[in-house]
């Protein structure tokens, strides 16, 4: 196009030429070198004339090529006209030519010459620029810069003006100049009222400007929202706290079965005058709401799992897997081993087949859950999965396991429990505890199983806690006092609750009573002592049994209340029935996105979207709560304990879904009346998340940001997560309540209130053994300001050097004690070794290392091979001499001394000085340690350390009184006779001896040298071994605590020496005594003394013998 002095945006030239008959052009230039030859091919705006005409609109003489080095001598071939092979492509004209430079611009122009004028070309399209930089890139665009209008000088304002009174200012000194002739001043006058108008609206935005500017930083913001955004930035996550939960028990009078999500409980409300344990609905709107707070059941999230115990009736499933008659029957059959399948097909079980039975069924059902084949097999499954799920392409993951589980339901209607159903049993109660006969018991401090007494119906023979399973939560609590045997006197403090791994029903064949073994985690080990049984006090006596008792009808609530209003709908999310509400206006319909008027050419008007939908709706009701999601078979106490940080919104979104197909992922809406199928309409789900950062332009998910007066305002996506379609009703489901108001004390949930029906029986009573615990308020924005900053060191994503990597097992993993890393060179490759010394036990742990070792895979350096070993532990030999102080028995004292120093848990709930726990990596064993522990045994009067050292290595004691471990060692003493290697533990009583003096007077046979037989005599009497491998009669093991010196005994020692005739002892007595003889011919000694005589002359107070002759004074 030939050049033009202006510029415009669009060009309607261009589309006429090309319409009419008559008048060509250059479109554009491509350039193609070839062999050293450079072509230029123009493409021309309209096709070439027939073929029966003159076909060369121009020639060579008519091109003329500007640009380049001004040396350049450009030559120009003759242009060759080629018709484009398709009729919807331009034709082109091809012109060789040569002298061009490498990489310069060039304009070729088409010019009239005399011999040769351009008639046929229009005079706006003979020029085109074109460059030989052909497949190189380039950043500059080549479309013709717009038009612009040149900057204008600012005036010139005052730029200090921030408030009403400056801007009034500036704007009058500001239309003197624009206005001169303006001098009013009276504030009725138009214009003054502008200036005033603007001075104010001016004084708004500058204070909204100094606003946004404060929120700008985390030292200076003051709202809740920028704080939170401020602090997730340098990884830090601000949390709205988290609510409580609590161990309810429930006692019910027969069987009652009801849904977990239509019931709830409360403590006592104000002005409700009732003793019963259930109340209503309408009771609790009578009551202010201030004076109770709502509790509710607290499922675990996650796929629907099958465990032993959703199996109801374990019989009923293994008869229909069985025998079959349906191809999804045969298809469960056909996936168990030989071993299940003669243990389900035995016709007649007995009920303590039942845990293994039901565990059995549990097990391979779960399994099924992922298995695909199950929705083929199933008859009409197929088409049931495509008409909630849409395609069989999404069976995946939890979506599979849903549709699985809905389909086991179908086989087994009454033989499996619904995820969401509560199944509570009268012969849970109360369950005593079985002592097996003996008295006055008493479960130990760390003690991981017991024994339930259970009942037999005398009719039908069925056992009471036949519906007790693994998962089951008991609570362990004493109801008697144990010094009185009064429920009064009962210690609140004496309750715990265990979740059972293992239940083994079994009968004590002497006593012929049915019993349940049961057993719980290792980390639900009782942390104190619980009696069982005691004797009571005087004058009677008698034996006190079931002090205390397990209580089962266990559920866990959260604090918090589901919000219920008009208009709610009942929906089917997930096997879960949720109550959801619409928003209130003006947030009940989603906003259409904002448009603006465009103009796309001449006459030719358009929309186009000027920014997206703003809908951030608000929750009607506040507090919103937050929880830590329940994880599936976690311990009773780990249910407990909650995160803040890791604490997540009690809320679901629900928008309908749009289309002629379903949604992969939907819920469906129930009937309104509780109990009914769904209806058919749809919806999708925004699941809650902390934030939006890592979510796709297709996640359906919302964020639920807490502003400072507890309102929750929700946030959707716009390129990070789906936002919901303009124009449709949206629904949430949501609970307030949750922070330190919910950790209310023990027995103070009193009530339950059903918000449907409760079939089979009824709950007489509801209560709380242990206080409600977790619930946390928001964290204190003072709080943040001061940890945020300081946040991205104190949580490690990365392990660099090695003792990263024990710092990160040591933070995730709390059955872990402590962990030491080493890094070496194996192969060639850097290898980080990393051991780990669990809590509780010295045994290996290989599940435990597997799962540390996968763990770090994430974490581990590139270059870096991880390894996880158990710790390389060192035994240790211990001797200890103690004396016991007057009036214990030695025996005792030394048992107490060998707990003291063992390695297990103690009754009163310490830990032996050798627990596993107490030592870890690089700690060393001082003496002192050890004698401090056995000096705070009872009746330990002193102590000695005669050896401390590895096991066979080494002097006995170390140097400097401390043994010494390696950085990667940890201690061992197990003192297990089967174990020797372990370690080994020696506790020796030093006896408090009693000195005493013996006179014996013999006569000699004839033929026997007299001094010859009292030097035999002697020695027989003495301390020391004999020449023959016998111990004198005062050897020192040949006394022990307590053991009298009868004279009968010396004198049969006496005479058995060769040469005597007869003996007579003169004198037996303590030393220093009067008495020569004792009574009765017994010297007798205290229980903790132990008699001596040495006969030493340097050492005469250690006992004195006197042998002699018969006639000698």
């Amino acid at each position: 196009m030939s050049d033009l002095p202006v510029r415009c945006r669009t060009d309607r030239r261009r589309p006429r030429v090309r319409a009419s008959g008559r008048t060509n052009g250059i479109d554009y230039v491509e350039v193609e070198e070839r062999e050293g030859r450079v072509e230029l091919h123009l493409s021309l705006l309209r096709s070439l004339p027939p073929d029966d005409a003159d076909t060369a609109l121009f020639a060579a003489e008519n091109i003329e090529i500007t640009g380049g080095p001004a040396d350049a001598d450009v030559e120009v071939g003759e242009p060759d006209f080629r018709r484009a092979p398709d009729p919807a492509r331009d034709d082109v004209a091809v012109v060789e030519v040569a002298g061009l430079g490498p990489r310069s611009r060039y304009t070729l122009r088409l010019v009239d010459t005399p011999t040769r004028p351009l008639a046929d070309i229009d005079p706006r399209y003979r020029t085109a620029d074109f460059t030989l930089a052909a497949g190189r890139p380039t950043d500059v665009d080549c479309l013709p810069a717009e038009c612009g209008t040149p900057p204008s000088s600012p005036p010139d304002l005052d730029h200090l003006a921030k408030d009403y009174a400056s801007f009034r200012r500036l704007l009058l000194d500001r239309l003197a100049v624009t206005l001169p002739g303006w001098d009013e001043r009276h504030a009725a006058d138009l214009y003054l009222t502008l200036v005033e108008v603007l001075a104010y609206e001016a004084d708004r935005l500058s204070y909204a400007q100094d606003a946004v500017a404060t929120e700008a930083y985390l030292d200076t913001a003051r709202l809740r929202t920028s704080v939170r955004r401020h602090a997730r930035l340098v990884d830090h996550v601000l949390h709205e706290g988290c609510n409580a939960r609590a161990w309810v028990c429930l006692e019910v009078q027969g069987d009652p079965v009801v849904d977990a999500d239509a019931l709830s409980f409360t403590t006592r409300p104000a002005g409700i005058p009732t003793d019963s344990a259930t109340i209503t609905p309408e009771d609790l709107l009578r009551a202010p709401r201030h004076s109770y707070e709502v509790f509710e059941p607290c499922l675990p999230t996650g796929r629907a799992r099958i465990t032993a115990h959703d199996v109801t009736d374990p019989w009923l499933v293994a008869g229909r897997i069985t025998t079959g008659g349906d191809p999804a029957l045969d298809h469960v059959r056909g996936t168990l081993s030989e071993d299940e399948r003669r243990l389900l097909g035995q016709d007649d079980h007995e009920d303590e087949q039942l845990p293994a039975l039901a565990t059995v069924i549990g097990r391979r059902l779960d399994a099924l859950l992922q298995d695909v084949g199950l929705v083929h097999r199933a008859p009409g499954g197929v088409d049931r999965a495509i008409s909630r799920h849409g395609t069989l392409n999404a069976l995946t993951g939890g979506r599979l396991a849903t549709n699985n589980r809905d389909e086991l339901a179908r086989l087994f209607p009454e033989g499996l429990v619904s995820p969401t159903q509560l199944r509570l049993h009268q012969g849970h109660n109360e369950i005593p505890l079985y002592t097996w006969g003996y008295t006055e018991c008493c479960l130990p401090a760390g003690a991981t199983s017991a024994t339930l007494q259970d009942t037999r119906d005398p009719e039908s023979g069925t056992r009471g806690l036949r519906h007790l399973r693994p998962g089951d939560v008991l609570v362990l609590e004493e109801v008697l006092g144990p010094r009185s045997g009064v429920a009064a006197d009962a210690r609140p403090t004496q309750r715990h609750a265990v979740r059972l791994t293992a239940v083994q029903p079994g009968v004590d064949e002497l006593r012929g009573v049915p019993v349940v073994a049961v057993s719980w985690d290792r980390a639900d080990a009782l942390p104190f002592p619980l009696v069982l049984s005691v004797i009571g006090p005087p004058p009677e006596c008698a034996l006190i049994e079931d002090v205390t008792v397990a209580r089962g009808n266990v559920v866990l609530v959260d604090h918090g209340e589901t919000v219920r209003g008009p208009g709610e709908v009942r929906l089917l999310d997930r096997g879960r029935t949720v109550v959801a509400v619409p928003f209130v206006p003006p947030h009940e319909v989603v906003p259409a996105g904002e448009v603006e008027l465009c103009c796309t050419g001449d006459g030719a008007p358009a929309e186009r979207p000027s920014r997206d939908p703003d809908y951030e709706p608000v929750l009607p009701r506040s507090p919103l709560v937050f929880r830590e999601p329940l994880q599936p078979d976690a311990s009773a106490r780990a249910a407990l304990e909650q995160d803040p940080r890791r604490a997540v919104p009690a809320l679901a979104v629900f928008g309908p879904v749009t289309g002629p197909h379903p949604a992969p992922d939907v819920v469906e809406r129930l009937g309104a009346v509780a109990g009914t199928r769904p209806t058919g309409v749809r919806y999708r789900r925004w699941a809650p998340r902390r934030d939006l950062l890592s979510s796709g332009p297709d996640d359906r998910h919302v964020v639920a940001e807490v502003d400072d007066d507890g309102v929750a305002h929700l946030r959707f996506g716009v390129e990070t997560g789906a936002r919901p379609t303009p124009g449709t009703r949206m629904l949430v489901a949501f609970r307030t309540g949750g922070g330190s108001a919910g950790n209310v004390g023990d027995g103070a949930i009193r009530h339950v209130v059903p918000h449907g029906g409760l079939s089979g029986g009824r709950v007489l009573a509801v209560s709380n053994p242990l206080p409600a615990s977790g619930g946390t308020d928001p964290e204190p924005l003072d709080q943040v300001r001061l940890l945020a900053p300081h946040a991205f060191r104190a949580h490690l994503e990365r392990a660099v050097v090695a003792e990263d990597y024990a710092a990160i097992v040591q933070r995730d993993f709390p059955q872990v004690q402590r962990a030491v890393a080493t890094v070496g060179v194996t192969e060639g490759r850097t290898e980080v070794v990393v051991r780990v010394d669990p809590l509780g036990t010295s045994a290996d742990e290989p599940d435990l290392l597997r799962l540390i070792e996968q763990h770090l895979g994430r974490y581990r350096r590139i270059g870096h091979t991880v390894r996880v070993q158990q710790s390389t532990y060192r035994s240790i030999e211990l001797v200890v001499v103690v004396r016991a102080l007057p009036g214990h028995q030695p025996g005792a004292v030394r048992t107490a001394v060998q707990d003291r120093l063992g390695n297990r848990m103690l009754p009163d709930g310490t830990r032996g000085l050798f627990h596993p726990d107490a030592f870890t990596f690089g700690q060393p064993v001082p003496i002192s340690v050890v004698l401090g522990a056995v000096h705070r045994v009872p009746g330990v009067a002193t102590a000695a350390v005669t050896r401390l050292r590895f096991q066979g290595v080494g002097q006995d004691l170390p140097d400097g009184d401390v043994l010494q471990v390696g950085p990667d060692e940890v201690v061992q003493l197990d003192n297990d006779p089967d174990h020797p290697d372990h370690g080994s533990l020696t506790v020796r009583l030093q006896p408090t001896y009693r000195a005493i003096d013996l006179v014996v007077e013999i006569s000699v046979l004839p033929g026997h040298q007299p001094d010859a037989v009292r030097a035999a005599v002697q020695e027989r009497l003495g301390n020391r071994t004999l020449p023959d491998g016998t111990r004198g009669f005062f050897h020192p093991d040949a006394f022990t605590f307590g053991q009298p010196v009868p004279i009968s005994a010396v004198l049969e020692a006496v005479e058995s020496v060769p040469g005597v005739a007869a003996a007579k002892v003169t004198r037996l007595r303590f030393r220093g005594t009067a008495q020569e003889l004792p009574s009765g011919d017994v010297l007798r000694v205290a229980r903790d003394q132990v008699v001596r005589l040495d006969d030493d002359p340097d050492r005469p107070e250690h006992g004195t013998l006197t042998v002699r002759l018969e006639g000698e004074s």
